[in-house]
């Protein structure tokens, strides 16, 4: 992967993931995980956009346990 290609990526991801809020991400439909598939702006790695879903569900259950995180 080329320099260009990750800075033009680190420029698109916060769009589409809603800014990284996670109450946004958590809550996206499997058919807009499948969307971003389609998104050439960012890496189209099935596992990584699956992994920003996930990781967004397990932010809000450590916040929600533990008050903060």
């Amino acid at each position: 992967m080329s320099w260009d290609t990750i800075f033009a990526e680190a420029r698109e991801i916060p769009e589409v993931f809603d800014g990284f809020d996670s109450e946004k991400v958590a809550r996206m439909t499997r058919g807009k995980l499948r969307e971003l598939l389609g998104d050439a702006g960012i890496n189209r790695n099935r596992l990584k956009i699956d992994a920003g879903d996930g990781n967004a569900r397990r932010f809000l259950k450590v916040r929600e346990e533990f008050g903060t995180y």
